[in-house]
């Protein structure tokens, strides 16, 4: 019994160091995406949302599954846009079609 218990212990530890990889990733990940998004434009940062918002709503409209999911996706995207408002001195500007 006590080897079971022992086991099951190592298991849920190994879990729980799994589970802090991946909240440490994407923690990483969001701190990257938002370094990267202030440094756009800001035409090119409306655009960019206004894209995810049209896949969003194609890919996950028509489902009333998973709605807890879903608004917490949402949220998580629009805490990313509002994370920085302001002009950046900085601006990466993408212009779209050919360059010269």
């Amino acid at each position: 019994m006590r080897a079971l218990l022992a086991e099951l212990v190592n298991i849920i530890a190994e879990q729980h160091e799994t589970e802090k990889v991946v909240i440490i990733q994407t923690e990483a990940l969001n701190l990257i995406v938002a370094a990267l998004l202030m440094r756009l434009d800001d035409s090119v940062r409306v655009q960019l949302k206004s894209g995810i918002d049209e896949a969003f709503a194609s890919q996950h409209g028509g489902h009333p599954s998973y709605t807890d999911e879903k608004h917490m996706l949402l949220c998580a995207v629009e805490k990313l846009f509002n994370f920085y408002m302001g002009p950046s001195p900085e601006k990466i500007r993408i212009r779209s079609g050919k360059q010269p």
